[in-house]
């Protein structure tokens, strides 16, 4: 029997619009000279997301050494939202719990070492960069081409203006949660800015660079609402994602989970060597400090090495200037003493 390749054709095309969901995330690179700036548009919720066109999970996060690239950032809280008093089913939650419950005040440490294991709330959105829409005073000049989201099926795509944004298409957007706070605002004075028919802009601002510098600002442009053609309707809709089934909690026993999150904050996925055998003498919060990895004690020794050598070069380097500054300071000494006495050789 023959085979249909038409349906074959179909299969790996839903096959590649389904798969992972995106070719990446949005984000704008940050920036210590001035502010960055794109403009999005919010795109409507999938069919499982009850009408809602982000999804809100809890995160925990941890501080990576500005070298590591490549290791994850944060990962899932096994709660749902701070509504779920059950601290228990969460290691980094308990913690979090016991050193709060030994604080005496703000900003003490055990306030500040539960912080460090505190869940943060995440929306997470689906979006798509139409900043080559606009030129660079903000001002909508240009219509979306109704090729958007064909890229590589077309003759001139690689001289496209689009061209980026269209190889990237459906996007998943980590709202940070002052960008989140201010949609708020759009949604109440705009309405449904996510209806495609009109569609509101939205820019979004990012400054500073660095976890803790890093601002941003969203303003929604409605005077620039956009009718979008129902072809790119037809491959948004088809692409979009269930964000509820997507960043799932981490699986296993419940001893597999612990250790999991325990790795987690231990950097085990990025030191290599560990000799800590992380047996459960932290569990009650003490904040007792990890055990360094071997690597890490090579690489401080090294450093150290080199320190003291730089140093006993800078010494020995001082010293020897010291010995010919004596030196001179000696032979200009006996020069004026022989000169006084006239016995100077002219």
């Amino acid at each position: 029997m023959a085979v249909n390749m038409k349906k074959v054709n179909e299969r790996y095309d839903d096959y590649e619009n389904r798969k992972s969901g995106f070719s990446s995330n949005f984000t704008i690179e940050g920036s210590k000279k001035g502010k960055k700036r794109r403009f999005i548009l919010l795109l409507p919720p999938h069919e499982n997301m009850d009408e809602m066109p982000f999804v809100e999970i809890m995160q925990h996060s941890r501080e990576l050494p500005r070298d590591v690239k490549g290791a994850s950032f944060s990962t899932r809280c096994q709660r749902d939202g701070y509504d779920d008093k059950d601290f228990g089913k969460c290691w980094p939650c308990g913690r979090m719990l016991n050193f709060r419950k030994k604080r005496k005040e703000k900003g003490d440490e055990n306030d500040n070492k539960a912080g460090q294991f505190a869940p943060k709330r995440k929306p997470i959105a689906q979006v798509i960069d139409i900043t080559p829409c606009f030129n660079k005073r903000g001002e909508l000049k240009r219509d979306l081409k109704k090729c958007f989201g064909k890229h590589g099926k077309m003759d001139d795509c690689d001289d496209c203006r689009f061209n980026d944004v269209c190889e990237k298409f459906v996007m998943k957007w980590y709202m940070p949660i002052k960008a989140w706070e201010q949609f708020n605002d759009h949604f109440m004075d705009e309405g449904d800015i996510t209806d495609m028919d009109h569609a509101i802009p939205i820019r979004v601002t990012r400054s500073g660079v660095g976890q803790y510098d890093t601002k941003y600002e969203t303003k929604a442009f409605a005077k620039s609402a956009m009718k979008i053609a129902k072809g790119i309707q037809k491959r948004l809709l088809k692409k979009l994602i269930d964000l509820t089934a997507e960043d799932p909690k981490p699986t296993g026993t419940k001893d597999e989970i612990k250790q999991f999150y325990k790795d987690f904050f231990n950097l085990a996925d990025i030191a290599v060597g560990d000799d800590d055998d992380d047996d459960d003498d932290d569990d009650d919060g003490g904040g007792k400090k990890e055990k360094k990895s071997k690597k890490n004690k090579d690489k401080k020794k090294s450093k150290k090495k080199k320190d003291k050598e730089k140093k006993n070069e800078s010494k020995g380097s001082d010293k020897k200037k010291k010995k010919k500054k004596d030196k001179d300071d000696k032979l200009r000494k006996d020069m004026r003493r022989k000169a006084r006495k006239g016995k100077l050789d002219r």
